[in-house]
């Protein structure tokens, strides 16, 4: 799939520099493929991931998240605060 994605970039940016994004797990195949990319000689003048995703569970750390399981969705007040909890 990186192989692929990667030659689709290519064909999309020809010779021009150009700037890579991923997000989530977009953020694990830009890096792939920028690592590809440069592997041959290509790559993106930016790379940026956001957020990203997609490596596996974090090693020798854990995150406790808390959970918003049965609340009414409309509570966006609710939300809001776990979310900001949660993100520290």
């Amino acid at each position: 799939y990186l192989a692929w994605v990667a030659h689709a970039v290519r064909l999309a940016v020809g010779e021009r520099e150009f700037h890579l994004v991923g997000f989530s797990f977009g953020g694990a195949v830009a890096a792939g493929v920028s690592a590809l990319l440069a592997s041959n000689g290509r790559a993106p003048t930016r790379l940026s991931l956001l957020s990203p995703a997609g490596f596996g569970p974090p090693a020798g750390r854990s995150i406790a998240l808390e959970k918003v399981k049965g609340i009414d969705p409309a509570d966006a007040r609710v939300l809001r605060e776990a979310t900001a909890r949660n993100l520290g």
